[in-house]
């Protein structure tokens, strides 16, 4: 970590953020998550956040999409990612999976286009509702499942 955050300011930052997260755990993280690699979009939504243990450190869990535009919320876009950081300090630990759910659609372009319209005139609305929504399922509904996932994460281990 102190070789990329002394390459990247903005790396910094989100790694500096992270630390603060995992001292703090907020039930409701509200604002956008820490998230390595950097990405030239914007983080839309974060969705089903949790905070697991690895063999070596901790870490946060969650659902997002990124993009550079409004658009809807779907199963090609959406991921799970996860954002984590060795005891030691020394190691940043990302994932980040592809995962899917029947209440979405297979990508934006699938949705009708009175639907878009609809996502696009209030799209806070929408991302707020969308949010809440995936937030509502229970984590075996999800392809895979988040349980597995988690299970998955869980299983690193960082030996310094």
């Amino acid at each position: 970590m102190a070789e990329l955050a002394a390459a990247n300011l903005q790396a910094a930052k989100r790694i500096d953020a992270l630390r603060q997260l995992l001292q703090s755990k907020p039930e409701d993280t509200g604002a956008e998550l820490p998230f390595l690699p950097l990405r030239n979009e914007v983080q839309q939504m974060r969705a089903d956040v949790g905070y697991l243990p690895f063999s070596g450190g901790q870490g946060v869990r969650y659902l997002t999409q990124y993009s550079q535009g409004p658009i809807p919320i779907n199963n090609q876009g959406l991921f799970y990612t996860f954002q984590g950081l060795t005891d030691d300090g020394r190691y940043y630990v990302a994932a980040i999976l592809p995962v899917a759910h029947s209440m979405l659609p297979a990508d934006a372009e699938s949705l009708p286009q009175s639907e878009r319209d609809a996502a696009s005139a209030d799209f806070a609305q929408y991302l707020s509702d969308t949010t809440k929504a995936l937030n509502a399922q229970n984590g075996a509904g999800f392809q895979p499942a988040l349980t597995e996932l988690d299970a998955l994460v869980q299983s690193i281990t960082v030996n310094p």
